[in-house]
């Protein structure tokens, strides 16, 4: 998991969400695939409070664009049995100025309820999608990557200003995969393959 020209760890830690427990069943935990610290800045009085654990870095890999101003289909709380619901949940545990970025393929968008939800919540969603760029070395292959983060709820700027404080870093991609990072696909292949099932997917309960 790159960002930029650093690498963050494969995340194997289960965190818990009430909110995804109480409304989708089962255990409630979320396993998202990177985690990394996030500091508040209090504008007032410059001083420094960290988050740790608080920004989560999460891969989809879904045909999912929305439709209808951002009301249908898309990435939704729903997803994966409420994993999207969980990661929100699970990221902010009660702080504002906690975040989420999401990298996705190119075709993949973010529901609005996520966004209100988030933002109501005072979550920043990012969003880095997938390119794929001719590999030099071998024309069968294609260099992966994603382009700079996105503020998906831009609102919520608003949000952070009514509490004083401004999360460092600002973006957590602002220039999108450095070069030397770039990952390689399959022979043939010019759509970047991943695959990212939930860990903690369970059945809806009838």
């Amino acid at each position: 998991m790159t960002n930029g020209h650093n690498a963050y760890p494969e995340n194997t830690k289960p965190f818990y969400s009430a909110l995804r427990q109480a409304n989708y069943g089962g255990t409630g935990n979320v396993i998202p695939d990177a985690v990394a610290d996030v500091s508040l800045v209090d504008l007032g009085t410059g001083a420094v409070k960290p988050l740790p654990q608080h920004f989560f870095i999460e891969v989809k890999a879904y045909n999912a664009p929305t439709h209808v101003f951002g009301l249908f289909g898309g990435l939704t709380l729903d997803t994966s049995n409420g994993q999207i619901q969980g990661l929100l949940d699970a990221a902010w545990r009660g702080e504002v100025g906690s975040g989420i970025l999401f990298l996705t393929t190119s075709d993949t968008e973010i529901n609005n309820r996520v966004l209100w939800w988030a933002t109501s919540h005072g979550v920043t969603v990012w969003q880095a999608k997938a390119f794929a760029v001719p590999d030099p070395s071998d024309p069968s292959r294609y260099m992966i990557g994603f382009g700079p983060a996105e503020l998906q709820n831009p609102s919520v700027l608003g949000v952070l200003q009514e509490n004083n404080i401004v999360p460092i870093p600002p973006n957590p991609l602002p220039n999108g995969t450095a070069p030397d990072f770039l990952g390689r696909t399959l022979k043939g292949r010019a759509t970047p393959v991943f695959q990212n099932p939930d860990p903690t997917f369970q059945p809806s309960q009838p």
